[in-house]
């Protein structure tokens, strides 16, 4: 008899190599390169609210000043004259700012400023004599008021 064939061994196939790990850094940048990549759009943000603002007490009115408190007697009050002759005076008009002066105080024989505004008025055109006298008017009446100094040193230049 035929000796039979030695069977032949069997082989066991050898294990694949496993891949070598990737560098830390080269995965990073796959990491980053895939996340720009599929990053979906941030939403826009919802729009603020404005704030209601606290609410305001309604102030009360002023109370009124007794020369304001006075009965409308239809012509214009020596503060509205003044005020007329104010901007007169800005704007130069002299002798119309001195005619609102006199109706300011033949409306109110007490009104300190138009007397004041009167005596620069009349000093403005050279009449210092009417000058002195709306002066020394508006220190009897004011006489703690700021200007009282500088008014009565230009009251004595013209007396001597």
């Amino acid at each position: 008899p035929e000796p039979e064939p030695e069977p032949e061994p069997a082989v066991e196939p050898e294990p694949e190599p496993e891949p070598e790990p990737e560098p830390v850094a080269k995965i990073e940048r796959k990491r980053k390169k895939s996340s720009k990549v599929t990053k979906p759009p941030k939403p826009p943000k919802p729009a603020k609210t404005p704030k209601t603002p606290p609410a305001v007490k309604p102030t009360p009115p002023p109370k009124p000043t007794p020369a304001v408190a006075a009965a409308p007697t239809g012509k214009a009050s020596a503060e509205e004259h003044y005020n007329s002759a104010n901007n007169l005076m800005r704007e130069k008009k002299v002798p119309l700012a001195i005619e609102e002066l006199k109706k300011a105080v033949a409306a109110d024989s007490r009104h300190a400023k138009s007397y004041r505004l009167l005596g620069m008025a009349y000093w403005s055109i050279g009449k210092q004599a009417s000058a002195v006298e709306a002066f020394e008017k508006f220190i009897k009446l004011e006489p703690g008021h700021k200007d009282v100094p500088k008014l009565k040193e230009l009251i004595a230049s013209q007396k001597k």
